[in-house]
């Protein structure tokens, strides 16, 4: 429903159907629109009488245009409410079938709306009980209509029309579909006497029983099913029903629901209209005892579930039936067999976790059984329990929201129709379950277990027991979502050392300590869950640990990296182990060559993408530091020498792992192998590694063994490394900026400071959002103002000046780099041009404007600067980093000036244009700069409108300069090239010149330009002359 008031819409509907014309249509079908959600509506509000009789009113006598308006209001109203409920509201005089069937006769078949509401009314026509005298030509007429929408009017209304005619069924039974007969098949099922005879009806069950599924089958094969059970063919009836079953391993979805309704409709035809007690118990033992077989039995990993899936389906379909008929043991059954199974089961294909349509049946059942009526007599309260219980754990413990969701919506039937009833919980706990929240699960597990088994414990400690065992059995031993198997440990972990008696109370302790496992992968799930609660302090058996250690280290210790979780895990599992031993000091656990090449060959193919790599990092953040400072934390030398070695390989590896974790070894390793691999690693493995400097104290420590680490992080500043992936630099600028921001004062040094605050002044201007705010913020505290979350452009080009103005030709330069961007939005550059434009009107005076102007000339780089940048060309032999293309840059400080030049920037007369030009013309005749000769070219035209706007014609010598470079540049290009086509070069001057002469009105000059740029012998035989001023 839209918010829009029920009344306005209903109002617009009304007045636009008492007046319906081409303007009012729209409004009229928006109205209806928004009932589609809630149809009811209008169904109770009984406008749909009014409605439809408005559309009917006079309609034969309206024009073909009216006509089709009324129609589709009609049709909007049957999609609404559907068509079989709007039909109800036409007229039933069964002579306007006079009338109908030549309108419908007469049209196209492109105009469906109009069929679409004369078989409505046709059909409802045909409702009569009577034969109809035409009703063969009707039959024709109406197989004439093929419209999508109209094909199940068709099917009804020849259903309608062969139903009441023998002589007419017989005469066309052989051409009649699948949909058609089951119509039929519907209508006269318990007539003595029906049109369908057992030819036709023999026919239809072969075809049928025989060829791919389809859903019209499966709709027809339970009225096949009672039709033949009437005429007690017990053969036909077997082979039915052998035959849905077959069918149970679909794999559709959607298929295997209407197989599961077909299975349960014959299943209720059994029971309730052939009273049939034992051949319906049969049937219901069918669907039992192999669902239950699959689950406690089979290997869930192997087993079909599309049949597993069908056959909780079909139990659901029939909970209601079975409570009400079944024997006792049957429910009994279905709540201790199949639920406590099929609400936690998972399977594992090619890595791939399956298994949530089986938990979402296993809900279904549950809902399905809380609203079965007479349930409270037929399901005992042990039975209710288990039922209650396990739709509790998955509503808040399953991995999938989805899942959680269903289970919760039957939970809630559950606690709403029978918990209170039977006295198992309190009112006050029902409504303290239902306000856990369950959408977000690694955020709210620990604190729902708290709560919950806190719940539970006051009403049942039976409850808050089973809730333990089943986060052990389910959500740590047996789940193959690792990241549950993370969350409920350190969830268990929490709850043991919030209540420390509950580990014994509820005898999970015993589990832990005497649970046989069989693979290593249990044994790494156990050892992980022992390994986390020892790390806070629980006292367990150490010998259960260290035996476990010893089973999950024999089968990871000649396993290469793989990208499987499940392998991961384990040796997640052994470091987390070792790590703790590592702390222990009284341990005497030391580090050897056969687990230090383990920990080494698996650290090499971790990347931050990869499952477990934030634990791998924390793990190592714990070892670094011990084993850089003891020497006895190795077995011996080679031990040790052999893990530094593979460590500085991996950091010169950009190993992610290695890099985030780096500044945690002892200060005077860190120094040692950073300066020695600095100019080694990617922009990535520098980022990572200034990103490691977590701690307040990390890079002090650095620092007091040597503070030329201060220089290497500013220089880092100044990274515009690029490569294929883009600017990898800012990854370095801002994990430096980042770096610099935590530790501003250790960058007080006169010469550092002025280094650091030059940077931090050009980032800020730069487009990069991150880096902009970290430069900000450092800039803010440096000038001792309050940090401000977000500073637009304007107040930050009057931030700069105000405090750092001798710095100001450096923001500048950051600034025409996000202004004049090359690729950038359309929205920052506009943002970037109109915050400048606002800050140079601002201006106190023209000397100020005019010095602005100046500045931003000035740092264009020359052509000189720009010949010896590149013959010059060397990276930082401390750092390798990159600096900025000069070219890059010098193309976007133009660009930046045609922008705003373009937006109607107004220079002062002063201004040396002359001079600008100059450095402009020395720019264009560089060599191995196409991208800048071309911008350059497109900006002189700018430079001439500028000129002009400041001081009219008055520089006519500097224009014709311009006009006549312009004009050689285009005669160059046109005599180098040999296509007829012109070059993007010449095509640029073309421009330009057009754009001048334009801007001075030399019409004449234009026209004289087009003819000459027609064919390049006419450019090159053309006199410069012709088009100075």
């Amino acid at each position: 429903m839209s918010w829009e008031p029920i009344e306005t819409s209903l109002d617009t509907i009304e007045s636009g159907l008492s007046n319906l014309n081409e303007d009012s249509l729209p409004s009229v079908l928006r109205a209806l629109d928004r009932f589609q959600q809630d149809p009811l509506v209008l169904i109770h509000r009984g406008v749909l009488t009014r409605y439809v009789s408005l559309i009917c009113d006079n309609f034969f006598e309206l024009s073909s245009h009216t006509k089709l308006l009324r129609c589709k209001v009609f049709y909007t109203i049957s999609k609404v409410v559907s068509w079989k409920r709007s039909v109800r509201y036409l007229p039933i005089d069964v002579y306007i079938l006079k009338k109908l069937v030549p309108l419908l006769e007469n049209q196209r078949e492109d105009n469906w709306y109009i069929q679409f509401f004369i078989l409505c009314w046709i059909y409802v026509l045909c409702l009569s009980p009577f034969q109809l005298e035409i009703d063969e030509k009707l039959y024709h007429l109406v197989s004439h209509c093929k419209a999508p929408s109209t094909v199940p009017l068709v099917v009804n209304i020849r259903s309608q029309l062969l139903s009441k005619n023998k002589a007419l069924f017989h005469k066309y039974r052989d051409e009649l579909d699948l949909s058609t007969f089951n119509a039929i098949l519907k209508l006269v099922i318990h007539q003595e006497d029906s049109v369908v005879d057992m030819q036709t009806l023999n026919r239809f069950t072969e075809h049928c029983l025989h060829g791919p599924v389809d859903i019209v089958k499966l709709k027809m094969l339970p009225k096949l099913f009672l039709r033949y059970a009437l005429e007690m063919d017990a053969n036909r009836t077997q082979d039915i029903i052998t035959w849905v079953v077959s069918q149970f391993g679909h794999d559709f979805t959607d298929t295997r629901f209407a197989i599961a309704h077909c299975y349960a409709k014959i299943v209720k035809i059994v029971v309730g209209e052939l009273e049939e007690e034992e051949m319906f118990g049969l049937l219901v033992e069918n669907c039992l005892n192999p669902t239950a077989k699959m689950l406690r039995f089979e290997p869930w990993d192997v087993l079909d579930q599309n049949r597993l899936h069908t056959y909780l389906l079909v139990i659901a379909e029939l909970s209601t039936t079975i409570v009400e008929h079944a024997p006792e043991d049957a429910v009994s059954r279905i709540c201790q067999d199949i639920i406590p199974y099929a609400s936690r089961f998972q399977q594992l294909r090619a890595n791939t976790i399956k298994g949530s349509q089986i938990r979402d049946a296993s809900n279904f059942i549950c809902w399905s059984l809380a609203r079965a009526k007479n349930g409270k007599d037929h399901v005992g309260k042990e039975d209710l329990n288990n039922v209650f219980l396990n739709v509790l754990m998955c509503s808040l413990f399953d991995r999938e929201l989805l899942i959680r969701k269903s289970a919760n919506a039957a939970l809630q039937e559950i606690l709403g129709r029978y918990v209170t009833f039977a006295g198992i919980l309190d009112n006050k706990t029902i409504l303290q379950i239902i306000e856990l929240p369950i959408n977000n699960l690694p955020k709210h597990i620990t604190s729902n277990t708290l709560k919950l088994y806190e719940m539970l414990s006051h009403n049942d400690e039976r409850f808050s027991t089973f809730m333990i065992h089943w986060l052990f059995d389910s959500c740590i031993m047996a789940n193959h979502d690792l990241s549950m198997v993370q969350w409920t440990t350190w969830t268990l972990c929490q709850w043991a050392k919030d209540l420390p008696n509950g580990l014994r109370d509820t005898g999970i302790l015993g589990r832990i300590e005497n649970l046989k496992v069989s693979t290593p992968l249990e044994a790494s799930r156990l050892l992980y869950l022992l390994v986390q609660m020892k790390s806070r302090g629980l006292s367990l058996a150490a010998t259960r640990m260290h035996a476990l250690s010893k089973l999950v280290l024999d089968s990871t210790v000649d396993r290469r990296f793989r990208r499987n979780d499940y392998e991961l895990f384990q040796f997640l599992a052994i470091f987390e182990y070792a790590a703790l031993m590592l702390q222990d000091d009284g341990c005497g656990f030391a580090l050897d060559v056969e687990f230090i090449d383990l920990v080494f060959r698996m650290l090499r193919g971790f990347e931050p993408s990869i499952r477990f790599h934030q634990d791998m990092v924390r793990l190592l953040r714990v070892v670094l530091p011990i084993v850089s400072t003891a020497s006895a934390k190795f077995v011996s030398t080679e031990a040790e020498t052999r893990f530094w070695d593979h460590f500085e390989h991996l950091i010169r590896s950009n190993n992610s792992c290695c890099c985030y974790s780096f500044s945690t070894i002892e200060s005077h390793r860190f120094v040692k192998t950073f300066r020695n691999n600095l100019p080694l690693m990617d922009c990535q493995g520098k980022s990572q590694t200034l990103d490691s400097f977590q701690t307040v104290h990390s890079l002090r420590n650095a620092v007091q063994v040597d503070k030329h680490i201060l220089v290497l992080v500013t220089k880092l500043l100044d990274d515009y490394t690029i490569t294929e992936q883009g600017d990898v630099g800012r990854l370095v600028r801002t994990s430096a900026a980042q770096l610099v921001s935590k530790n501003q004062d250790l960058f007080e040094e006169e010469q550092l400071r002025s280094q650091v605050i030059s940077s931090l002044i050009r980032l800020s201007g730069e487009p990069n959002e991150e880096i902009r705010s970290i430069a900000i913020n450092v800039l803010q505290k440096t000038a001792g103002l309050c940090v401000e979350d977000k500073i637009d452009l304007l107040r930050l080009m009057e931030f700069q000046s105000s405090q750092f103005n001798d710095y100001l030709k450096e923001f500048w330069k950051g600034f025409l780099m996000s202004a004049g961007a090359i690729h950038s939005t359309e929205i920052q550059i506009r943002t970037a041009i109109d915050a400048f434009l606002h800050y140079y009107n601002l201006l106190p005076n023209d000397s100020e404007r005019l010095a602005v102007c100046n500045d931003l000339v000035r740092i264009i780089p020359s052509a000189n600067l720009i010949t010896e940048s590149k013959s010059q060309q060397t990276l930082d032999p401390e750092t390798r980093i990159v600096n900025q293309d000069i070219l890059k840059i010098t193309v976007s400080y133009i660009n930046f000036w045609h922008r705003v030049l373009e937006s109607g920037l107004r220079i002062d007369p002063n201004f040396n244009f002359q001079g600008f030009y100059a450095k402009l013309y020395n720019l264009h005749l560089l060599n191995g700069a196409s991208l800048l000769r071309s911008t350059i070219v497109g900006f002189f035209a700018q430079l001439v409108v500028s000129l002009v706007h400041s001081r009219d014609l008055s520089d006519r010598k500097l224009i014709n300069s311009i006009i006549e470079r312009l004009l050689t540049i285009m005669k160059r290009e046109a005599s180098r090239r040999r296509k007829a086509t012109q070059t993007s070069l010449e095509q640029d001057c073309l421009k330009a010149l057009a754009t001048i002469f334009l801007e001075l009105k030399s019409f004449t000059k234009l026209d004289d330009l087009v003819k000459c740029s027609n064919s390049k012998e006419g450019l090159l035989e053309s006199s410069i002359s012709m088009f100075t001023m």
